[in-house]
């Protein structure tokens, strides 16, 4: 019997793949191993993913994701998305 786990990296690409996404569409905020398995946590625009791939084979085991919220950025019924605070520009 052989201990042969796949490469964080391969983790990355199996997380990014489930998801949809290139690894060049995400960022990776968390890389953990434990029990056999690695939690790839990354992020897009917005996006937060988790995601727990099986170390010894690659296959995807477990997934989450929630929309990623902006505190800066608010969502009003009436007027949609703005920002919450105006920026003025100056010359």
């Amino acid at each position: 019997m052989t201990n042969d786990i796949i490469s964080i990296s391969s983790a990355i690409q199996a997380a990014a793949d489930y998801a949809g996404f290139s690894t060049e569409d995400i960022r990776c905020t968390e890389k953990h191993y434990a029990n056999g398995l690695f939690e790839i946590g990354f992020d897009t625009d917005w996006s937060r993913y988790d995601c727990f791939v099986d170390a010894a084979t690659g296959e995807v085991v477990g997934f989450n994701s929630e929309p990623f919220i902006d505190s800066d950025y608010v969502f009003d019924q009436e007027g949609g998305a703005a920002w919450r605070f105006n920026i003025a520009a100056s010359r």
